[in-house]
Formats: C-alpha cells, sequence, structure tokens
C-alpha cells in the first residue's frame, strides 16, 4: 500500500477518484480482517493486493454492509442497507478494478464485481426489500406547495443580501427549469437572454446536468414570469442581478464570484455555493 499512485509496468495506475475513496477503503478492510481498525480513506493499493480480490470476496464485504454478517443464513434480513447502496458500493469499487472493464471468468480473472453471484445478491436483498423485510428506504420527497413556499418566506425574513435574494432566487430558478440545485449553481450572468417569438418571457438553456451529452440535450427553456411576485421567476432574477451585479459588475457567474478551479478541473465556485445553499436551507429552514 502507498500514499501515492505508483504507474505499473503496463501503464496502470491507481485511479484518482476522491469520492469513492471511502469504498476502497471499507472493501480491502473486510478483506484484510480489519473491521475494527479500518484503513484510512487516503490509502492507495497496489494492482498486485487488488489482484488478489475474488467475486467471493466482494460478495461477503456486500453481505456484511447489509446484513451485518459475511455469511448471512436464510431467516437473516439485510437491515443495515439497502440494495441501490449496495449497487452504488459494487460500482465504486469497480472503479479500482485493474481490469474492469472484463467479465470475471473462472481461472483467468477479470473484475471481480462483474460476477453474476453479485448481481443475483444484490437482486435478493432488492426482492427482500419490496417483500418489507429489508431496511426501510429514506427516500427524498418533493416539497408540497406550502413548503416550497415557506422555504421562500424563511429566507426572505433575513436582512441580508444572500438569504433575501440569492437563495430564494436559486431555489425559484431550479424550480422553474426542473433541474437539481447544482445545474443552478453553474449559470452564468449572460445565459439568460431574451426571447424572439415572444418579448414578454426569457430564455435560457441547462448545460451542465449530468444527462446533457450534446447539444440536443440542452435546447433552449422558456423563462415565463408569474402573477404572484412571492414566485415570479423573472421578477426575482431582475431584482437580484441588479443588486448582485452593483457590487460585483465583473461577475461571470450569477450566485457566486468564485472563479477557481479545483485539482479535477471542475470549477470551485458552482459546488461551493451549492453546498452554502444546502446549508442554509437546514439552517434557516
Amino acid at each position: 500500500m502507498t500514499s501515492e499512485a505508483a504507474l505499473t509496468d503496463d501503464g496502470w495506475s491507481y485511479p484518482h477518484r476522491p469520492k469513492l475513496q471511502h469504498y476502497m477503503a471499507s472493501l480491502m478492510s473486510f478483506f484484510h480482517g480489519r473491521i475494527d481498525d479500518p484503513y484510512p480513506k487516503t490509502i492507495q493499493y497496489s494492482k498486485a493486493e487488488l489482484l488478489e480480490l475474488r467475486p467471493n470476496d466482494v460478495k461477503r464485504w456486500l453481505a456484511f454492509r447489509a446484513f451485518g454478517d459475511p455469511n448471512p443464513q436464510a431467516g437473516d434480513q439485510p437491515t443495515q442497507e439497502r440494495a441501490n447502496s449496495l449497487k452504488k458500493a459494487k460500482h465504486g469499487v469497480s472503479t479500482y478494478m485493474p481490469n474492469r472493464h472484463a467479465k470475471w471468468i473462472e481461472g483467468r480473472g477479470g473484475n471481480p464485481t462483474q460476477h453474476a453471484s453479485i448481481s443475483m445478491f444484490i437482486s435478493d436483498v432488492e426482492q427482500r426489500e419490496t417483500r418489507g423485510l429489508g431496511k426501510k428506504a429514506n427516500d427524498k420527497r418533493a416539497y408540497s406547495d406550502d413548503e416550497f413556499n415557506k422555504v421562500l418566506e424563511l429566507f426572505r425574513r433575513e436582512e441580508d443580501f444572500d438569504h433575501k435574494w440569492k437563495y430564494p432566487m436559486m431555489t425559484l430558478w431550479s424550480n422553474h427549469l426542473i433541474h437539481r440545485l447544482d445545474d443552478t449553481c453553474h449559470f452564468k450572468v449572460n445565459d439568460p437572454h431574451g426571447c424572439v417569438a415572444h418579448d414578454f418571457a426569457l430564455m435560457t438553456k441547462t448545460r451542465w446536468s449530468k444527462n446533457v451529452r450534446s447539444q440536443k440535450h440542452c435546447p433552449d427553456q422558456i423563462v415565463l414570469a408569474s402573477d404572484n411576485w412571492k414566485s415570479c421567476v423573472v421578477l426575482s432574477l431582475a431584482n437580484c442581478l441588479e443588486m448582485y451585479l452593483e457590487q460585483h459588475p465583473t461577475a461571470s457567474h450569477m450566485f457566486t464570484m468564485d472563479n477557481r478551479i479545483n485539482n479535477e478541473g471542475k470549477p470551485m465556485g458552482p459546488l461551493n455555493v451549492n453546498k452554502q445553499h444546502a446549508n442554509r436551507v437546514k439552517a434557516v429552514v
């Protein structure tokens, strides 16, 4: 094990995926019998160590996560983790496998997470969930109309610009364009523009969604005003941008002045303002 990825003779290097590293640390801690003294998330593993993993090792690890026992008995139930979480854990460790694109073939190797026994195990957990025998779901649901309006109301009670104007505008923009809030955070001040066909409307595009792969996936979306000032996205946008650009005339993004780029080549400003909004919802609402 090393603190830095080493390049092997065949060109393989340990993947740099910080958000998935905790899955790898969990699997290797289980594999090496260190459940009570797990590896830190920063440790990277050699190709030789990863090639020691077999499908049964991954399956027993997933069973431990779901059942609390790597060898569950017939009457045991998966009350520790949901099937979707197991799928995410399986995908997380698959990213690090040296032969990740090869199906597992007995005697020849490959990606141990791609073995049929693991898919069957996760399907069994999912079936038990359907019968009400697994861990209870923690599914999120959409706001009701009253709850959505209350979010805006509580933000607007605060006196500072961010709470009174920016966070409500981010909330309305995300709701109006039907996309995730982290997509909202990437919008630039020149993205909203006039509509040629209807002079009372605005147009814009959501380019940063995870589902956008080409231009046809991000067509122009129309932005319409409302007869209710509390939920009018056009009125909120006008007020918010007027005050924001008076304070920051050189701003490029609608909701952040931070133009730094992180080690993964992603803009830090949108990532940070997304977290700020989520934190303020928890604190204020």
